[in-house]
């Protein structure tokens, strides 16, 4: 299970992504589909990781970004594919199946 509270250390300052329904609403208004998001994680796109981090730690998009540059690429690329895991799955049980097969 993931933890609840995902952190994000930049500048000598922890952001915390904060998993809510506001932050996965803004996260879905970009990326209706969640595989979208994580496949511009996986390919390493700052903006896709800024724009986590802004819906996450309710930052303006211009501090995210100098959030993210300041711990690095990968490492705030990591912290935002915990936070999206979490997002799917909060309580992180497995899944039986898609919704409405039996």
């Amino acid at each position: 299970m993931i933890e609840r509270e995902i952190t994000l250390e930049s500048g000598g300052t922890t952001y915390v992504l904060a998993a809510s329904l506001g932050a996965l609403r803004k996260v879905a208004q970009r990326w209706p589909r969640m595989e979208d998001a994580l496949g511009d994680l996986r390919g390493l796109h700052f903006d896709a990781c800024a724009y986590i981090v802004a819906a996450a730690a309710e930052l303006k998009q211009d501090k995210a970004e100098q959030v993210v540059f300041g711990a690095g690429l990968a490492k705030a690329t990591a912290a935002c594919v915990d936070f999206l895991a979490f997002l799917i799955n909060p309580d992180g049980s497995e899944a039986e199946g898609p919704p409405g097969n039996p």
